[in-house]
């Protein structure tokens, strides 16, 4: 279960950092022979944090204090591409369920609560290209729910009838997915919101959440208005209502 959530983390965290940069990350094939199962310097989660450090100032603006996952993730999101990758992540793009070719045991669901804006289209496939450098994912399975909150709720609850071991995705629908969500941590089927998803109580209805510092993202917001507005109104336009990152 370690090692599971672990790749959960890090294949999410990437969600989170894409949209601090325009690096393209990238993944390596994903066949056998050049898969990272066999590759030198890898801890006991298969995990290496040796990232580059161009990388990480492009994505965060330091290569100072990055906890070890972020490290690991940014090492993943370096890692070289080629054109069989690209074609199949592609192809997994485009697909509702997608075979990655390796073989692994494990289902990959990504549960999106409105998918057809160009971030979430971009972290969609953001979480594919992640996907495919772990050898142990062998299918990848996709919904939006169109800002639809009910068929949020069904699409969350469909993946727990089909026994995914992994849901990922962003809750637009806020607590009222609750209680799907509950339903998969009752399962053992771990359930982990990006960008700042955090909805219920994380570590009891589901795993966590991977998120900004949102007190510190506000202040920085608020930095840039008194400087360049000074005085006046400010419209706050958040996402879709109820969603949790606009509420924070």
């Amino acid at each position: 279960m370690k090692r599971l959530a672990r790749i959960i983390m890090v294949a999410v965290l990437m969600l989170v950092l894409a949209a601090c940069t325009s690096a393209t990350p990238t993944a390596p094939p994903v066949t056998q022979a050049t898969a990272p199962t066999q590759e030198s310097g890898l801890d006991q989660y298969g995990e290496r944090y040796d990232a580059d450090p161009a990388l990480l100032t492009q994505a965060l603006g330091t290569t100072g204090g990055v906890p070890d996952i972020a490290l690991a993730a940014i090492y993943r999101a370096g890692l070289p591409v080629d054109d069989a990758t690209r074609e199949l992540a592609l192809k997994c793009w485009k697909d509702k369920v997608c075979d990655t070719g390796s073989g692994g045991e494990l289902t990959l669901a990504i549960a999106d609560g409105f998918g057809e804006n160009v971030w979430r289209e971009i972290t969609h496939m953001e979480v594919i290209l992640q996907a495919l450098t772990y050898p142990e994912i062998g299918k990848i399975m996709y919904s939006s729910a169109r800002y639809d909150t009910q068929t949020a709720i069904s699409d969350i609850r469909s993946f727990v009838a089909q026994d995914v071991d992994i849901i990922v995705g962003y809750p637009d629908g806020g607590d009222a997915l609750l209680p799907a969500v509950r339903e998969a941590t009752e399962r053992g089927i771990p359930y982990v919101p990006y960008a700042y998803g955090k909805i219920g109580e994380p570590g009891k209805d589901y795993l966590t959440f991977v998120g900004e510092d949102v007190c510190k993202l506000g202040q920085n917001f608020a930095a840039v208005f008194n400087e360049e507005i000074g005085t006046g109104k400010v419209a706050f336009l958040g996402g879709t209502p109820g969603n949790p990152l606009s509420a924070a």
